[in-house]
């Protein structure tokens, strides 16, 4: 079961060092809704790496992404429900890398779309 992005930061105890950009407490209504596709991801699973300037998104729907036929390089919508019914998200365009042969996604360094789901 997802939970909404919400429940996620108050289940953990702690925040994964580095684990939300700096501007994710921050939300703005990103002009316009993405045309790319959407993919759920965890933004609490951000930065893993350990490396200092490690902005990628680690959990993504890996079922999505192999519906899409998702491959390194393509341009995806990351989002998270702020809603149990799903309705209202929060999310960010990113582009798909490889990590040790598994998708990550790296967010652009743009503003969070948080409003309705548009999808």
């Amino acid at each position: 079961m997802r939970r909404t992005r919400s429940q996620h930061l108050t289940s953990q105890s702690r925040p994964v060092s580095g684990a939300a950009p700096s501007s994710f407490g921050v939300r703005h209504k990103m002009p316009p809704p993405s045309t790319y596709p959407a993919v759920w991801c965890d933004f609490n699973a951000c930065g893993w790496s350990g490396e200092r300037h490690d902005n990628c998104v680690y959990v993504l729907d890996q079922k999505r992404l192999v519906e899409l036929g998702a491959k390194v390089g393509d341009k995806v919508f990351l989002y998270m429900e702020d809603s149990d019914d799903g309705r209202e998200v929060t999310g960010i365009e990113g582009e798909l890398l490889d990590s040790g042969g598994k998708l990550v996604a790296r967010p652009f360094g743009q503003e969070f779309y948080n409003g309705p789901r548009f999808w």
